[in-house]
């Protein structure tokens, strides 16, 4: 159940790999820890992801520590497009273990209205419901246990020019986390301030980008444990 929930939040807003002229091919997300000294010490998590020509990512490893299992894990995503730009379906694998399959469904457009969750066994559980404003923007994702009931709730806010500002997340009904999203005058993501259901603030990101508005770099500053923790995140990119 929880690992669905993963998912799908993995899934939403994904970057799209345009950079002016320049098509993104791989991307490599590695990160640091910052001991007392300020020395930056990998601390093992690496995110790859691979994009298509069309710009739409079609394979993501995300080799991590998972708090909730207590181990380190790989979590691979392959996705799958009709035409290399509409999202068709994913499949889900920890190492070699096949874990579920995402099924979208779009309108007749091509816009993502929905998405069901197919076990190994071939079984329907999960299954989300997106809706839009009349500019085609993503302002609200429902999540439906098997029996029908709402899990749980997301609702995205933006601002005059089009920039995702706010996201707001719930579990049955009771607020869990808030994102909140800076931008600089070209458009380019700077902060992101992340709180708990209690609006405390549990995390703050802040990116340097070069001057396409690519991450080079962001940096995590996590107050939610005992010890304000730090990390740096890396970026390397190729390109077609």
């Amino acid at each position: 159940m929880k690992l669905f929930i993963y998912i799908l939040i993995f899934l939403s807003f994904f970057y799209i790999s345009f950079s002016q002229n320049k098509i993104i091919k791989k991307e490599t997300q590695t990160s640091f820890i910052l001991n007392k000294d300020g020395k930056l010490i990998p601390d093992g998590n690496v995110i790859e992801k691979h994009y298509n020509k069309s710009g739409k990512i079609i394979f993501e490893s995300n080799n991590t520590f998972w708090s909730e299992v207590n181990k380190q894990v790989n979590y691979i995503k392959k996705y799958y497009y009709t035409n290399d730009v509409v999202l068709d379906s994913t499949l889900v694998f920890e190492g070699d273990k096949l874990l579920l399959k995402v099924e979208n469904e779009t309108d007749s457009s091509g816009l993502e209205i929905g998405a069901v969750e197919i076990l190994p066994n071939g079984k329907k559980s999960f299954k989300a419901k997106y809706y839009y404003n009349e500019k085609k923007q993503k302002i609200k994702e429902q999540l439906f246990s098997p029996d029908g009931v709402l899990f749980t709730l997301k609702e995205y806010f933006y601002d005059p020019k089009g920039n995702l500002v706010e996201e707001r997340g719930y579990d049955r009904g009771t607020p869990k986390y808030r994102f909140l999203l800076k931008y600089d005058k070209k458009k380019y993501l700077i902060e992101k301030k992340q709180f708990d259901g209690k609006n405390n603030l549990i995390k703050l990101i802040k990116y340097k980008n070069d001057k396409s508005g690519l991450p080079l770099e962001h940096k995590e500053t996590n107050y939610s444990g005992k010890e304000k923790i730090v990390k740096v995140v890396k970026y390397n990119y190729e390109f077609y």
